[in-house]
């Protein structure tokens, strides 16, 4: 376990900032899984496939990225 524990944060050493960010996400969502899986089973059937359906749309490449969205709306409302 130490061998797999030092490998880990030797790669998380060599790691840019923009790749660190997305490491801390997926560890917080991993960290979070219980908690997040029993809000999931609170959604109706309805708000369950419209976020399936939301992940297979950026997974086809069909997503918006969040800085576009923002620089449409500043230009748009100010700010």
């Amino acid at each position: 376990m130490a061998d797999i524990k030092s490998k880990i944060i030797k790669q998380i050493e060599d790691l840019d900032d923009d790749t660190l960010a997305k490491l801390q996400g997926v560890i917080q969502n991993l960290l979070n899984e219980k908690k997040d899986l029993s809000d999931w089973e609170t959604l109706t059937y309805t708000q369950k496939e419209g976020i399936k359906q939301a992940i297979d749309q950026v997974h086809d490449g069909q997503g918006i990225d969040n800085s576009q969205v923002i620089s449409k709306y500043r230009k748009k409302y100010g700010k």
